[in-house]
């Protein structure tokens, strides 16, 4: 998906294109996790294959939902260049990046930059709802670039 925006300075007006990809990962614990379905249980191989994808469309911005911990490490090191926002980064293994996302209420968001000369993150966030109806903590993580 490309987004397009329009852009303005004192000396010339033009557009800038972004490359945004999003994608519902599936990437939970194997204790959670459907045991009849083989990229369900092979959470590696999954969480790899989504990283080299994302690499492979040169996206600019990753948005991932769904990703509750399991290989959260393996995916960040299969994407490479694109970095992932500070409250979203692995914290270094499958039992502790679950426990982490449940505590700090990512709602199993996951959003990662690939910062360049033509794009900059200058600032990110991210919020629990106050009143989200399940123990996932769903909410909203942003990014403002320029």
């Amino acid at each position: 998906m490309a987004m397009t925006t329009a852009t303005t300075s004192k000396h010339n007006v033009g557009k800038a294109r972004i490359n945004l990809v999003t994608m519902n990962t599936y990437l939970m614990p194997g204790w959670f996790a459907r045991g009849d379905c083989e990229s369900c249980v092979r959470q590696d191989v999954r969480a790899q294959g989504i990283g080299e994808m994302i690499r492979s469309v040169g996206a600019d911005i990753v948005t991932l939902q769904e990703v509750w911990g399991s290989n959260t490490n393996t995916l960040e090191n299969a994407l490479g260049p694109y970095h992932p926002l500070e409250h979203h980064a692995s914290r270094g293994g499958t039992f502790i990046d679950t426990v982490y996302r449940y505590w700090s209420g990512s709602g199993g968001l996951f959003v990662a930059i690939k910062e360049s000369e033509r794009i900059q993150m200058i600032h990110e966030f991210h919020e629990q709802f106050a009143f989200s109806m399940t123990k996932s903590g769903k909410g909203i993580a942003g990014v403002l670039i320029k």
